[in-house]
């Protein structure tokens, strides 16, 4: 799901039913927040690309791989919450 350069303040109400997405594009917005509600049920995230201003949903620890480009940061592979130890 490319939603990259959209001009996007915050994220779309209607982000929440795109739930079987499996790489979303927020790169190059001006988004200043990202709600910790805004990926719930996004299961199937593997790639999730987000303005550099922003860390990843639920830091680093949440995810396999975090990378940072001139572009943006990726956040790849997401950590299964019930294997970890770290507070969700």
């Amino acid at each position: 799901l490319d939603l990259s350069n959209c001009s996007l303040r915050s994220v779309p109400p209607g982000l929440a039913e795109a739930t079987a997405a499996i790489v979303l594009d927020l790169t190059e917005n001006p988004l200043t927040a990202l709600p910790s509600s805004s990926f719930l049920g996004f299961i199937h995230l593997q790639s999730l690309a987000v303005p550099l201003t922003l860390e990843c949903p639920g830091g680093n620890d949440t995810w396999q791989e975090v990378t940072v480009d001139r572009s943006g940061r990726l956040c790849q592979g997401q950590r299964n919450p019930c294997n970890t130890s770290v507070e969700l």
